[in-house]
């Protein structure tokens, strides 16, 4: 006998992958001062979602651009909107983050942009180097991410036999999607696996002797 759904129609996790598993780190002032304030279930699922984006990045100064967030279906979809459009809900929840004190915001207003950036120390100075004409978001280094991009089936199959997945690494899986048929990005993984090589620059040289030689050679 199956295991009956929840009553709401959601489905049932099936639970944590074995192995190795990417972490997300919260501080301890988010459970202890955030978490008893926010009553805002929105709300909520933008600013952990941010935890996470914000950690698949790198630089000293990390943001998040509201254009992004509204193209990331999974985030929009996960919004509870009724009556209103998810990008109204997603609009309410951010105002109620910076509002809090919990984002910093960054409006450009020549490109019509907004950028939200954690409360901390070192965003506040970035913050306060905008308003000075020191710093700008629109030249500082970033990466694309979104729960739509990192739902890959080839990002878990990774993570289930190879390894963390670092930001570079991220950037250099979704550029071998585009090169590669996913058979052969799948095909190449299990094969280091099965030779214990497990290592991103073994799998890339397994791709590109396929693409020069022909996935069939090593059976010639």
């Amino acid at each position: 006998m199956g295991k009956s759904k929840p009553a709401d129609g959601s489905t049932v996790f099936p639970g944590f992958s074995a192995g190795v598993t990417r972490l997300t780190s919260l501080p301890e002032a988010f459970f202890t001062e955030l978490l008893p304030t926010i009553t805002d279930i929105a709300e909520l699922k933008v600013i952990m979602y941010a935890f996470w984006a914000i950690q698949q990045m790198e630089g000293e100064v990390r943001f998040l651009r509201y254009q992004d967030l509204c193209r990331d279906s999974i985030l929009l979809n996960s919004l509870p909107f009724e009556k209103s459009l998810p990008e109204a809900t997603l609009d309410a929840a951010l105002k109620k983050a910076v509002d809090h004190g919990i984002f910093l915001l960054i409006e450009v207003q020549d490109q019509k942009e907004k950028f939200y950036l954690f409360n901390t120390a070192r965003n506040r100075a970035a913050t306060e180097g905008y308003k000075n004409g020191t710093w700008t978001p629109t030249g500082a280094p970033r990466q694309n991410v979104g729960l739509d991009l990192e739902s890959s089936e080839l990002f878990s199959l990774y993570e289930q036999n190879i390894g963390m997945i670092t930001p570079m690494l991220a950037e250099q899986l979704k550029m071998a999607e585009h090169e590669y048929p996913a058979e052969w990005i799948k095909e190449a993984m299990l094969e280091a696996v099965r030779n214990n090589v497990r290592r991103w620059s073994y799998i890339h040289r397994i791709l590109e002797s396929w693409r020069e030689r022909g996935r069939n050679a090593k059976d010639r």
